[in-house]
């Protein structure tokens, strides 16, 4: 998975099996925030977000921390079945959001 100048993920939606790792790259010169909503991944799904974050609101207080720069990437292993919806913090509000489907 990618990021682009454009603000968005790529591909924006995504389907692997349970138990794959996604990796998440950004390749742009902006920073990037990869954060799961914690009120949309599967019920008892392991919540996970860049730098580290152990909730939602914790990403949103402190997105300095979240952050990823230029070159850096992320990773997530998925368990759980269901569809995991993310987001980037500082550009949720252009609309960078994406989704993991899981399937079992």
């Amino acid at each position: 998975m990618g990021t682009t100048d454009a603000q968005t993920f790529q591909p924006a939606t995504i389907t692997v099996a349970a138990g794959d790792t996604v990796v998440f790259s950004n390749d742009t010169s902006q920073v990037h925030s990869v954060t799961a909503y914690q009120g949309d991944i599967p019920e008892g799904a392991e919540y996970f977000g860049s730098g580290g974050s152990a909730s939602e609101k914790e990403a949103r207080e402190d997105v300095t921390d979240t952050l990823l720069e230029e070159g850096e990437t992320f990773e997530v292993t998925l368990e759980t079945p269901g569809t995991y919806k993310y987001f980037c913090v500082p550009h949720e509000q252009q609309g960078m959001t994406g989704a993991i489907v899981v399937e079992g």
